[in-house]
């Protein structure tokens, strides 16, 4: 009977690495798991290898032994010591459960929330939605960010993606597009070529939205 139990631990190890593609964040609870209750000696030469990119940086496992990538900004995670299985947040991010909306009755899991509220602008000149997205952009980057100030970066106006020819019939609507970055915001203005007005005009046919 021993035997048989034996072969069957084994067997649902072996299925969980291969069968399940567990990603790295869940190896410590596969430790766990593997080694029973309590995680035992720490044998950090034992640990997986973890990516030099980790987006969140690093953290430790639920054994305090081996480090792993850090959950991202609206990733899954575990609220409390209870769970342990979507792993923990990066620096500066904490995890919470949204309150579920009224036509949705099951409670959504718990995510990854940025700390630190409202836009950065980062050294480098652009805005980011927070500093958890300005440190993780850091990381993807292989490059150092440093916090310029709270709120949007002032910059001059930058055409992201201007306009483009278009081919139509006599008669339909056509739609030109113009995506401009700048803090604070430009007045653009519309030019039609070969013509001296600006638009929006008096022309009922033309309109431009901003």
């Amino acid at each position: 009977m021993s035997q048989l139990c034996l072969c069957a631990c084994i067997c649902v190890s072996i299925w969980l690495h291969t069968s399940l593609g567990l990603p790295p964040q869940h190896r410590g609870w596969l430790r766990l798991w593997e080694e029973g209750e309590g995680c035992g000696d720490c044998n950090q030469h034992l640990c997986p290898p973890v990516p030099d990119d980790c987006p969140a940086g690093r953290v430790l496992d639920d054994c305090g032994c081996c480090e792993q990538c850090a959950n991202v900004e609206g990733q899954q995670c575990d609220p409390d010591g209870a769970q342990k299985f979507y792993g923990q947040c990066g620096e500066g991010m904490v995890c919470q459960r949204k309150i579920p909306k009224r036509e949705h009755r099951a409670e959504p899991e718990p995510t990854c929330e940025c700390q630190d509220k409202g836009s950065v602008c980062g050294s480098d000149g652009w805005t980011y939605p927070n500093v958890c997205q300005m440190r993780e952009a850091a990381t993807r980057q292989n490059t150092t960010l440093k916090l310029s100030g709270r709120g949007p970066c002032y910059s001059a106006p930058r055409i992201l993606q201007g306009p483009r020819n278009l081919s139509n019939y006599t008669g339909n609507d056509i739609v030109f597009a113009c995506e401009v970055s700048a803090y604070p915001l430009p007045n653009l203005n519309w030019r039609k070529k070969g013509r001296g007005n600006f638009l929006p005009g008096d022309d009922p046919h033309i309109s431009v939205q901003v």
